[in-house]
């Protein structure tokens, strides 16, 4: 339910989302509900993995500017003091040092805030890319046994063979069409989002793994907040990339498996309409962010070297200036 407050703006087609995955289970038969079952549940876990990663990490931004120096001060013999910094450097009008605690709680209240919505963003996602991806898994399960059946039917009944064929390539042929529906509706939502999210991370990569390796040597404190942000931007860029791919990847499963079938045996109705199935199976499902780019693998590994360069060029500046 957490997941309403971040996407309030979109609630009727979250609940479009979620009728529709209902009425996909529905048509579904016993073990097609378990296989979507379990790729939901299996999801589900992944997403809490995830985001229990990103909470450490968002743990150690908030605590690390002020417990480092503290440590640090307490075990160094010499009468150096490392002064204690906030996590997220703002300018404000008043006296930082005197109300530095309060300003300490009002931006752990900030980043908790933030990590509950990112934690609602994946949560949203994997559940809902989860039971897609089990759909398609199911579909490709019904077209295999379609086949060895086929061959079994046919050689009894040609006539039956023939209608049983065509009746499970339209059930294929209508069930992914509620699979592109779903998909459709769950990119229209989180589209905009998807584009706040990599071009945001994308800027904090560059910003704090640029501001780390030039503080490395001078503020640990500081190197170390940096070096959190900076690796929990990428968390987040991942946690956005991996979803997509494995529904790209499920969907064009289920292309090769049509491809494959026996397709040379079948009536000419059945051959129409595995053509339609693999007309629409041959543009793969992916996310997409704000309409530029699809969210995949390709995506996030380009991100992360394009901001380890922006770092490597920083630093060699920094250096000869």
């Amino acid at each position: 339910m957490y997941i309403y407050p971040f996407l309030h703006w979109n609630y009727d087609k979250v609940i479009l989302v979620v009728v529709t995955m209902k009425r996909i289970l529905e048509e579904n038969d016993a073990l097609g509900r378990i296989i979507v079952k379990n790729s939901y549940e299996k999801s589900n876990a992944y997403s809490a993995y995830m985001s229990t990663l990103f909470i450490f990490m968002g743990t150690g931004f908030s605590i690390g500017p002020v417990a480092i120096p503290i440590f640090l001060t307490w075990i160094q013999t010499s009468n150096e003091t490392h002064e204690k910094s906030l996590p997220i450097h703002t300018e404000f009008f008043i006296d930082e040092d005197k109300y530095f605690y309060q300003l300490y709680a009002y931006q752990i209240v900030v980043i908790l805030l933030y990590i509950i919505l990112m934690g609602a963003l994946s949560s949203f996602l994997f559940s809902a890319i989860g039971f897609v991806i089990g759909e398609l898994h199911y579909l490709q399960n019904v077209l295999e046994e379609s086949d060895v059946k086929y061959k079994s039917k046919l050689r009894a009944n040609k006539l039956l063979a023939h209608n049983f064929i065509v009746n499970k390539f339209k059930f294929v042929t209508h069930q992914h069409q509620n699979c592109i529906t779903l998909y459709k509706n769950l990119n229209n939502i989180t589209n905009s989002i998807m584009f706040v999210v990599i071009f945001g991370s994308s800027c904090i990569m560059v910003l704090s793994g640029s501001t780390m390796v030039i503080l490395m040597s001078s503020d640990i404190g500081m190197a170390f907040k940096m070096s959190i942000a900076y690796f929990g931007s990428m968390i987040i860029i991942t946690m956005i990339c991996v979803p997509s791919q494995l529904l790209s990847n499920s969907s064009d499963s289920l292309f090769m498996k049509s491809y494959s079938l026996s397709w040379d045996e079948y009536p000419p109705k059945a051959r129409r309409t595995l053509v339609m199935i693999l007309v629409r199976t041959i543009k793969p499902l992916a996310l997409t962010a704000g309409s530029i780019t699809e969210l995949n693998l390709e995506t996030c590994s380009s991100i992360i070297k394009s901001s380890l360069s922006f770092v490597a060029g920083f630093r060699s500046l920094y250096t000869t200036v």
